[in-house]
């Protein structure tokens, strides 16, 4: 969800505030009932301050948050995905269990990937064992696992979007920050010219020059 461009953002908002879709090739809408599960390992409230991401489909997804510590923070669930990736993907009619030293092994490993790694961990030790037991010499870490990364700051590069000129890019990034602090303040211009350090007649001159209102309002 963090990675969608902004283009994207505006249409999946439509869909979910009209609920409708209008597929490709198609002449007239077509309604939807679906409920929305959206996930991201972004903080998507920071990337709203810095334009990034819309703020109205921020509010519009956040309904029911539910955060996901990493698979490090809860390390009680470790045992639990392991002997479940283990049923998974064992062999057929083959039951496999874990040695208690296999076991330590993934406790105190600080999975930087996470579930995924923890699945690929597993599925690599079954692949190559010959015994019903894994113990913790078949258990084995790529070199680049076995360090911790950097926390993501949430911040990614910052990339122009094919055919998006900077100009254009800073003329939407300035209209999504004027609007979203338009509505912090209820639409009450002159306190969002001093929340912004613009000139109220030039706020006024940008509303105007979106169709957003007039010199009057």
């Amino acid at each position: 969800m963090g990675e969608m461009p902004l283009e994207v953002q505006a249409k999946l908002l439509r869909v979910l505030e009209s609920g409708e879709v209008k597929p490709v090739g198609a002449t007239r809408p077509i309604h939807m009932d679906v409920r929305v599960v959206a996930a991201t390992h972004r903080d998507l409230k920071q990337w709203v301050h810095q334009g990034r991401f819309r703020e109205d489909l921020y509010y519009r997804l956040n309904v029911l948050p539910v955060g996901l510590p990493p698979l490090r923070s809860r390390r009680s669930d470790i045992r639990l995905l392991a002997e479940h990736f283990v049923r998974l993907h064992a062999p057929r009619e083959q039951e496999r269990t874990f040695t208690p030293a296999a076991l330590a092994k993934l406790q105190q490993h600080d999975w930087p990937g996470n579930i995924r790694e923890l699945r690929n961990v597993v599925s690599r030790a079954l692949l190559m064992l010959k015994k019903p037991q894994l113990d913790a010499s078949d258990i084995s870490f790529t070199e680049s696992s076995t360090h911790r990364p950097p926390e993501d700051s949430g911040t990614p590069p910052l990339e122009l979007p094919e055919g998006v000129s900077l100009e254009q890019m800073m003329q939407r990034l300035e209209r999504q920050l004027i609007e979203s602090t338009l509505r912090r303040y209820h639409y009450r211009k002159d306190h969002t010219a001093k929340a912004l350090g613009l000139a109220r007649s030039s706020l006024f001159k940008k509303l105007k020059q979106w169709g957003l209102g007039s010199e009057e309002d």
